[in-house]
C-alpha cells in the first residue's frame, strides 16, 4: 500500500477515535510530533517540544493564577492532573497546533491565525466543561473574553518564533499531512459543537474549512491525488 495512503488512513480512523476528549489530545499531539520529527529529525523535534511545553506552560500558570494575557479562567479536573493550576495536557494541545500552523505555513504573522481558529471551535465547546471564564470583558462569544483570542495570537505568534529559530530547516513549505490533520481538528471540534447546539461556531467553523479549502486547494489536490509527495516548496 501507498504509505501517504496507508498515513491518511490511520488519520482517519484516529480521527473517529478521537471523540473523546484525551483521544482528540493524544491523537493530534502523537501525529503533530510525527510531523514535526519528519521535517526536523527527532534531536530538534524533542528540544522544539519541551521548549514549547515550557513557555505555554508558563502563560497557562499566567493566565490561570493572574489573567495574563487571556484573561482570568480556572480549570476543571476533566483534563487531569493540574500543577498551579495547570493541567499537565494543556500544554501538549499548544505544541499540536502551533506545531500544525508551523508546518502548514512558515509566517510569523499568519501562522498564529490558525492556532487561533482552531481555539474558536474549541473553546466554545469546552468552556464551562473543561474550564471556566471569570473575566466577563467583551465576553460575548460564549461567555469567552476577546482578551482570550488577542492571548491566543500572541502565545501562538511566541511559540511559532520559537519553532522557526530553532528549525534547521529554512526552506518554506506546506506539509501536506499537517494540511489534512489540520482539517480534521477543525471538523472534529466543528461537530463536537454541533452536537452541543453551538450554532454560531458551527457557522464560523463552516466559513474557516471553506476558507480552507479554498487557500489551500493546490495542495488538497496534491494530498488526494497520493502522487507521494511529501511537502510542497512555495
Amino acid at each position: 500500500m501507498n504509505k501517504n495512503i496507508l498515513i491518511l488512513a490511520i488519520l482517519i480512523i484516529l480521527a473517529i477515535a478521537s471523540i473523546f476528549l484525551f483521544g482528540i489530545i493524544i491523537f493530534t499531539f502523537f501525529f503533530s510530533f510525527y510531523l514535526l520529527y519528519r521535517r526536523e529529525g527527532i534531536k530538534i523535534a524533542l528540544i522544539e517540544l519541551f521548549v514549547i511545553y515550557f513557555i505555554s506552560f508558563l502563560f497557562e500558570f499566567l493566565g490561570v493564577n493572574f489573567g495574563i494575557p487571556f484573561g482570568k479562567y480556572y480549570y476543571s479536573n476533566v483534563l487531569g492532573f493540574k500543577l498551579f493550576g495547570v493541567p499537565f495536557s494543556v500544554p501538549f494541545m499548544w505544541f499540536s497546533f502551533v506545531t500544525l500552523s508551523f508546518l502548514i505555513i512558515q509566517n510569523s504573522f499568519l501562522s498564529p491565525f490558525l492556532s487561533v481558529s482552531i481555539d474558536l471551535l474549541m473553546d466554545p465547546y469546552m468552556s464551562n466543561f473543561g474550564w471556566f471564564w471569570q473575566t466577563k470583558l467583551f465576553n460575548f462569544y460564549y461567555g469567552i473574553p476577546l482578551s482570550n483570542f488577542i492571548g491566543w495570537y500572541v502565545v501562538s505568534f511566541i511559540l511559532i518564533q520559537v519553532l522557526i529559530h530553532l528549525s534547521k530547516s529554512k526552506i518554506k513549505s506546506t506539509e501536506v499531512f499537517a494540511l489534512f490533520l489540520y482539517f480534521l481538528v477543525l471538523l472534529i471540534w466543528l461537530i463536537n459543537d454541533y452536537f452541543k447546539g453551538l450554532y454560531l461556531a458551527v457557522a464560523i467553523g463552516f466559513i474557516l474549512i471553506i476558507m480552507f479549502f479554498i487557500t489551500f486547494k493546490k495542495e488538497f489536490r496534491l494530498l488526494l491525488n497520493a502522487v507521494g509527495v511529501r511537502s510542497l516548496t512555495r
